[in-house]
């Protein structure tokens, strides 16, 4: 048998040999902690912290509106505020500043009466130096009511998205017309409005960002009750009080893979064998 022959042979074996050591690794090997298997850390450079705001209009007995930008460079989406953390920024605080720039309207948290979260008391108001990790009901809360996780294209790499409920800040005037933001066209937005939510349920882009918008209308109707929805349904027919949680939480470890970086990756295998 040829050399000629052999070493094609030998190259794709090797290959194989280590995709299937890569596969184990993965599976096998890189536990970080026998507690939680399924755990994985990420760098400062591999990870981005952002937030956004489901901002509503709320004016006496009128509908509920929230607040909605248009995304138009190379797309065209519908979508709500949210942007990357400034170093040293309170992430509350990054929800406020990007929407303003984004929509141009200026927002505050929202306090929601009862709130289902997993943050801690401070111990000088609990009066305990240890709290069970518990889901419980938090008062007046501001706390984020929601997080998305998103892997990014470079491997290893997420963002991650915490969401907060807010009311606009201008009871007068607000609807007068469109607003501009300070970074809306810079980052490729066209527009901004305010929509009842029937209306921001249709014109929304994605299926994640009307689940927000379904569980963020709940909380801002429980943080005002006086005012009208429709009969608190929306759209899709949903009673807003009967919704209690959004879809299936979805598990961390099967969006990102545990880091490679002692085995080369497929493309590098298949440029060395061209």
């Amino acid at each position: 048998m040829s050399t000629r022959f052999l070493l094609p042979v030998a190259a794709v074996t090797g290959a194989i040999g280590l995709l299937l050591a890569q596969w184990a690794y993965s599976n096998f090997w890189n536990i970080s902690h026998s507690r939680y298997p399924k755990q994985t850390q990420h760098s400062s450079k591999e990870f981005v912290l952002a937030a956004g705001a489901v901002a509503f209009f709320i004016r006496g007995k009128s509908p509920l509106k929230v607040c909605l930008v248009h995304y138009t460079k190379n797309r065209d989406e519908w979508l709500l505020a949210k942007g990357r953390k400034d170093e040293g920024e309170d992430l509350a605080a990054t929800a406020i500043r990007e929407t303003l720039e984004e929509t141009g309207y200026p927002c505050r948290l929202l306090e929601i009466p009862e709130l289902p979260t997993r943050a801690t008391i401070s111990s000088s108001v609990a009066g305990l130096a240890h709290q069970n990790d518990t889901p419980r009901i938090a008062p007046n809360s501001t706390e984020p009511f929601c997080v998305t996780i998103r892997p990014l294209k470079t491997r290893n790499n997420v963002k991650l998205i915490f969401w907060y409920v807010a009311v606009i800040e201008e009871p007068e005037g607000a609807e007068a017309g469109p607003r501009v933001g300070s970074h809306m066209h810079a980052e490729g937005f066209e527009e901004s409005g305010l929509f009842e939510i029937d209306d921001a349920m249709a014109l929304l882009t994605f299926d994640s960002d009307k689940q927000l918008l379904r569980q963020a209308a709940l909380y801002a109707q429980q943080a005002t009750p006086s005012s009208g929805h429709r009969d608190q349904k929306n759209e899709c027919g949903t009673d807003l009080c009967s919704i209690t949680a959004l879809s299936k939480p979805t598990q961390y470890s099967s969006l990102v893979r545990p880091s490679s970086w002692f085995f080369p990756d497929l493309r590098f295998i298949m440029l060395f064998l061209y």
